[in-house]
């Protein structure tokens, strides 16, 4: 099992992908040549054009045209000389007023994965990366391991000085964490310590699949404090219901009171549409935040 796979089952659960507000509409659609393509608008923000295809043992796995300035390539592609072993890349580029937005950065990035037994071994190189205001080849490396029902991983993110020249003269470790996890058939815990030894960053979480039709799960995590002692506690707890074939229900309350509903239900013609809803009920005559999505395919 990957790194990232470790607790991806709870986080996409009640993670950050699991609720929103947003106003969404998408059209699916798929060639006879084997194309995937997407529409996503989400008004008020931006439109995206997503398209996916294998061409010459190359999976184009994400082609993404945005109308905020955003591009994005990502292709991986298995190496003939060594079993297990992927190369992938991926390059991000935008305009001007993209790339001035705070947390906007171009990025040309390549690496391998690395799947041997119950080992998984990532490692990414982005020649255009950032230490702050400094450019820097910036390097992501994580391990995955799994044994039985244990599965352990740790990630680092490093930083030397541009290939390229520039400002990014200085070497460094700008983040790192480890992970521990227990899975069974219906039920997993993961643990998380970011920064072990520093800051000491502690969130957990679990998941359960009580049966067909019903699952729960929490989120915990430690906020921003000088010790473990002093951090406030961030919690979110939810489940989602299967309430027949064609309607899921879905909720999630965290410590402060702030509730979140999503109901997707699938209508004739294969269209789905979620609708959703965050509501704080310390001050019900507050304005609630809506959410609606909608999603054909063709």
């Amino acid at each position: 099992m990957s790194y990232s796979d470790i607790d991806k089952k709870a986080d996409d659960f009640l993670g950050k992908k699991a609720f929103n507000q947003d106003k969404t509409f998408t059209m699916k659609a798929k060639t006879s040549s084997g194309v995937s393509l997407k529409s996503e608008t989400k008004l008020g923000k931006s439109t995206k054009l997503n398209a996916k295809f294998k061409q010459g043992g190359i999976n184009f796995s994400k082609i993404d045209i945005v109308s905020d300035g955003k591009f994005v390539v990502e292709a991986d592609t298995p190496a003939s000389f060594l079993d297990g072993l992927n190369l992938n890349a991926s390059y991000t580029m935008g305009t001007e007023k993209w790339c001035s937005g705070k947390k906007n950065n171009e990025a040309a990035k390549f690496g391998f994965e690395f799947s041997q037994d119950q080992f998984v071994v990532n490692h990414t190189m982005d020649f255009l990366g950032k230490n702050g205001d400094d450019d820097c080849l910036a390097m992501e490396s994580d391990v995955g391991f799994t044994m039985d029902n244990f599965s352990l991983g740790a990630s680092i993110s490093s930083f030397v000085p541009s290939v390229f020249g520039g400002d990014g003269g200085k070497s460094g470790m700008s983040d790192y964490e480890v992970k521990a996890a227990y899975k069974t058939g219906d039920f997993e815990f993961c643990t998380t310590i970011g920064n072990p030894g520093k800051s000491n960053d502690l969130s957990a979480s679990f998941f359960h699949k009580v049966n067909s039709t019903t699952s729960w799960g929490c989120m915990f995590s430690q906020g921003k404090g000088d010790s473990m002692k002093s951090r406030p506690v961030n919690l979110l707890v939810g489940a989602e219901f299967k309430n027949n074939s064609s309607m899921t229900t879905k909720f999630g309350v965290n410590q402060n009171g702030v509730g979140q509903f999503k109901v997707a239900q699938k209508l004739d013609g294969g269209a789905t549409l979620t609708l959703q809803t965050a509501l704080d009920f310390n001050n019900v005559e507050s304005d609630a935040k809506f959410g609606l999505g909608f999603e054909m395919g063709l």
